[in-house]
């Protein structure tokens, strides 16, 4: 069999990112800088291609900088790209993070079930299996950082899954009915809800201060509600923003739900909050929110 799993996943790269998103990338590092005020260790896991961080500001600011990401090659080119020639030189650790394995393998047996049509009943179940396994993990971020930064992680960390049916429904024309794409997308949902349980306590662990970072909901590019939002959210009036029933995102929901549900119960503070507007891509921009988190206490 052939699998798309690997050809999908190159897709899921923007071209031009790095020019694209330059005015958010020294947005969000001068939030960053902001909050660092002493020379500092910090992670930044899902860095990826750091094209959302300004890397070079933050070394010539004196902070150590970690890399964290289960891609080696997309924190190189990163570095590669905001260094150039002294790429080799900078004391830059890059290190292999993957805070929910899925493996290939996995993927591919996905892929095997769709492809023959299986009942998605069968399908769901594998799914809950694999969340079950997954849930054994431990991550290794690492500890003692002064800092971590987290944005906009985990609405990508289970997106494949839906990605692969979305393209065998299309391409392939699969018979399955609207019961069994809801029971499927019911069955993401749940995962979303089981992985941001399972790593919230590695991310709280790892520094004494976090940035998170979610996307609060996706708007066309042009589309002026977006900087509606933005200014509700800036004047206090959240309770506003929940009326206009704005499509949210997965996985970057679930996360909102435990951090308010953690600050509730008094288990993390949010010392401050920021929103930002992500251009994504050409098809789609982020409205972001940035908390400012550490341990209840701290």
């Amino acid at each position: 069999m052939e699998y798309i799993y690997e050809a999908l996943r190159k897709t899921e790269q923007i071209p031009a990112a790095y020019e694209e998103w330059k005015q958010y990338r020294e947005q969000v590092t001068s939030y960053l800088l902001s909050k660092v005020k002493h020379q500092s260790r910090i992670a930044i896991l899902g860095a990826g291609q750091s094209n959302d961080l300004e890397l070079r500001r933050l070394v010539e600011a004196g902070h150590e900088l970690v890399l964290l990401d289960r891609d080696n090659s997309a924190m190189k080119q990163g570095l590669q790209r905001q260094f150039g020639e002294d790429a080799a030189r900078v004391s830059i650790e890059c290190r292999h993070c993957d805070i929910w394995p899925v493996t290939v393998e996995d993927y591919h047996q996905l892929e095997e079930l769709l492809l023959q049509n299986t009942d998605m009943e069968v399908i769901v179940g594998w799914m809950k299996t694999l969340t079950k396994r997954l849930e054994q993990s431990t991550p290794d971020l690492g500890t003692g950082y002064d800092w971590l930064v987290v944005m906009g992680l985990h609405s990508q960390v289970n997106i494949m899954f839906v990605t692969l049916l979305h393209y065998y429904i299309g391409t392939f024309g699969l018979d399955y009915s609207k019961r069994d794409v809801q029971m499927y997308y019911a069955m993401v949902t749940q995962m979303n809800q089981e992985m941001t349980m399972h790593i919230q306590p590695f991310l709280m662990q790892a520094a004494r201060r976090q940035l998170f970072a979610y996307e609060y909901g996706s708007f066309e590019p042009g589309e002026e509600q977006i900087y509606d939002v933005l200014n509700l959210f800036r004047q206090g009036r959240a309770d506003c923003v929940q009326k206009l029933g704005i499509s949210r995102v997965e996985g970057a929901l679930q996360w909102e739900q435990l951090l308010s549900k953690e600050y509730a119960q008094q288990c993390l503070q949010i010392r401050d909050w920021n929103y930002l507007v992500w251009p994504f891509c050409k098809d789609k921009q982020y409205l972001m929110v940035f908390y400012e988190c550490c341990k209840a206490g701290l």
